[in-house]
């Protein structure tokens, strides 16, 4: 039976996680921080795994030219004189001294205000796919699983052209032909309640990116507010079923014994009956009386 407390595995066991364990293996989180200078019009997320998002701002501001300048007028050269100039002197003590060593240069201070981010992958408690209202007696518009959510939180307002400055970048086998796909933003407050601020269930791939192709109603991102980007997808492979153990013919631990009867050489000893019914294969009289 083994050593130890525990009883050795059946046969045709198989510890195969379940749906739920195997989907939390896969999930996976990038944060990181973003500073907003004035000449960025893209905002790339940390990148993980082959999964990527970033968001276009448009052109960047123009920057202020100031006041125009008259241009300086040339003022004449002097006539150069004739006269031999005598070479320059040099100090010997100026000469002998060494040069000073050149100090590194520090890395450049982040400015502009900062955009807190976080990416995560195949993600167990991002919000549901919205869905479009039923139009009949039957909604049939599949359920889509999140596949990349991702968070922000920004020290500015920030305008966005349109649901078609999101972009998700996904790995090969997650954009297999014919998927479909859906984009969605939400505001996110306090106990993880979200509302939904925008959304596309025709959300198009182009090479290894999915995006929004016709969008054009603008999106404020308010400061200090948290937003979530959600890209859904179909569900490539349906849910997977844990092994159970095999038939109980082929294993022995639940084979039937044979009962505590008197006769079998039972350890045991008789089993205790059921209530109601008196002790099987026991005599009523002893029939071997005592000589």
């Amino acid at each position: 039976m083994g050593t130890g407390s525990g009883l050795p595995a059946p046969p045709g066991y198989n510890p195969t996680p379940s749906a739920a364990a195997a989907a939390v293996l896969r999930e996976h989180t990038t944060a990181g921080a973003i500073y907003l200078e004035k000449d960025v019009a893209e905002l790339k997320f940390p990148a993980s795994a082959g999964f990527g998002f970033s968001i276009d701002l448009g052109e960047p501001g123009a920057q202020p030219t100031g006041a125009a300048r008259a241009k300086p007028t040339a003022s004449p050269s002097p006539s150069p004189s004739t006269a031999p100039s005598p070479g320059p002197s040099v100090s010997p003590t100026a000469a002998a001294k060494p040069k000073a060593k050149s100090k590194p240069t520090p890395a450049p201070t982040p400015s502009g205000p900062r955009i807190d981010t976080k990416v995560t992958v195949f993600p167990q408690d991002a919000p549901s796919a919205p869905t479009p209202e039923p139009t009949g007696d039957t909604q049939s518009f599949a359920q889509r699983v999140p596949v990349v959510r991702s968070y922000m939180i920004s020290q500015t307002e920030l305008k966005l052209p349109s649901l078609g400055a999101v972009h998700f970048k996904l790995p090969k086998d997650e954009r297999p032909e014919g998927r479909g796909f859906t984009i969605a933003v939400f505001e996110q407050h306090k106990h993880r309640k979200y509302g939904l601020v925008a959304w596309e269930p025709q959300a198009t791939l182009e090479g290894d990116s999915v995006t929004v192709d016709e969008a054009s109603t603008p999106i404020t991102l308010k400061k200090k507010m948290g937003y979530v980007f959600v890209l859904y997808g179909d569900d490539l492979e349906p849910t997977p079923v844990p092994h159970s153990y095999s038939s109980p013919g082929a294993n022995p631990f639940v084979t039937p014994q044979p009962s505590g009867r008197p006769g079998f050489g039972s350890p045991f000893g008789a089993p205790t009956p059921y209530g109601g019914q008196p002790p099987y294969g026991q005599p009523t009289t002893n029939p071997f009386p005592p000589h």
